[in-house]
């Protein structure tokens, strides 16, 4: 269903609820004694409208959960089967040059095979990477299924047809049919070119996992039963009978239920506007008292400080006296221990004095002396030498 047709089925279930709720406003004019029959019309249309119209709609609720996670998805993953009567690899390349394909991946082959004995079990299981090397992996049950997986890029028709023939030959066991396995992954949002060919072509769709499946699979599993559905929307067409027979009653009740609640609201803001009135009344009158308690502790302090600077003031007068007089008489004393010096000093400096100038005297004599006899004895020499010559 796509989503013009679920437009169209819910807009035809509203329309229904619409006829429902006119006939329960006719209450009032047909009489109070089919208020019954309207809430059974109401519930019957809504079973109907439920089964016919909303439970379509409601089952294809996973795939309209799909496309939205395909938004944000960025990868699924596609397993294909297809028989071996179809070339692999044209098919391969087919599909990847659809736009969205990011890889392409053999995912291994399917062989059904008559059955055959357990000790036919272990000689093919020795013998299949004899028969071809590219045959990685394999699974062989004596019932006759057969899977292997091969090389990637190895042609998947090739690895079947050796294999058919070597059982043939070797054990007479003949393959009724193989499938060839294959694994696509494409973009999520691009997911239906892939789906398009792959019906297109007639080609199996195994399973197809990733983020938007996922999402699909968990929606399918937290759906409530049909039946339920079908249920609820007959109590809603009861809900929808019964608000049109006691329409006006609602009305009103809503009128007057909107006007107390103005009411109340009024009431509201001027309790509230009171209380802010009072709060600000309080807070000028604590604001009052706190100024002044802070002038009386600013006073306070003023005294304090003027109390401890002329105490300061008399401390140092008093210690600059004591400094005064200690002062005056280290003076005094001083002066007269300099005087005692002086004294003293002059006295041994003019005994000094006197013995130095008598032995400056008599060294100068004893020098004079000296001075003559040598003047003398240089005289005597110079007249001996001119008399020699």
């Amino acid at each position: 269903m796509d989503i013009v047709s679920s437009v169209i089925y819910i807009v035809l279930f509203t329309v229904l609820l619409v006829f429902v709720f006119s006939m329960g406003l006719l209450t009032p004019m047909i009489g109070k004694k089919d208020f019954l029959s309207v809430i059974a019309i109401g519930c019957i249309v809504g079973l109907i409208g439920g089964g016919f119209l909303i439970a379509p709609v409601y089952d294809e609720l996973p795939n309209v959960v799909g496309p939205v996670r395909q938004v944000f998805a960025e990868n699924e993953v596609v397993f294909i089967e297809f028989s071996t009567n179809l070339n692999a690899s044209n098919i391969i390349k087919q599909i990847e040059e659809i736009d969205g394909v990011t890889s392409v991946e053999n995912n291994g082959l399917f062989l059904e095979t008559t059955s055959f004995s357990d000790g036919r079990k272990k000689i093919i299981e020795e013998k299949i990477p004899i028969v071809d090397e590219n045959f990685k992996s394999w699974n062989v049950n004596s019932s006759g299924k057969i899977n292997i997986n091969i090389t990637e890029g190895y042609d998947s028709n090739h690895a079947i047809k050796v294999l058919s023939d070597w059982l043939m030959y070797t054990a007479e066991i003949e393959t009724k049919y193989s499938v060839i396995k294959v694994k696509i992954n494409v973009e999520s949002n691009k997911i239906d070119n892939l789906l398009n060919y792959l019906e297109a072509n007639e080609i199996v769709i195994s399973s197809v996992e990733g983020p938007v499946q996922s999402t699909i699979e968990d929606t399918k599993n937290t759906m409530l039963d049909r039946s339920i559905i079908i249920f609820c929307m007959g109590i809603l067409g009861i809900i929808v009978a019964l608000f049109g027979i006691h329409y006006d009653e609602t009305i009103e009740y809503l009128k007057k239920s909107k006007k107390e609640l103005k009411i109340k609201i009024i009431d509201l803001r001027e309790e509230i506007k009171d209380k802010l009135e009072e709060l600000v009344e309080d807070f000028g009158d604590k604001k009052e008292v706190f100024i002044e308690n802070i002038r009386d502790r600013k006073e306070v302090f003023i005294e304090n400080i003027k109390d401890r600077k002329e105490g300061f003031i008399e401390n140092i007068r008093d210690k600059k006296e004591v400094f005064v007089e200690d002062v005056g008489d280290e003076k005094e004393v001083f002066v007269e221990d300099v005087g005692d010096e002086k004294e003293v000093f002059v006295e041994d400096v003019g005994d000094e004095k006197e013995v130095f100038v008598e032995d400056v005297g008599d060294e100068n004599e004893d020098f004079i002396e000296n001075s003559r006899d040598n003047i003398e004895e240089v005289i005597e020499g110079i007249r001996n030498k001119r008399r020699k010559n």
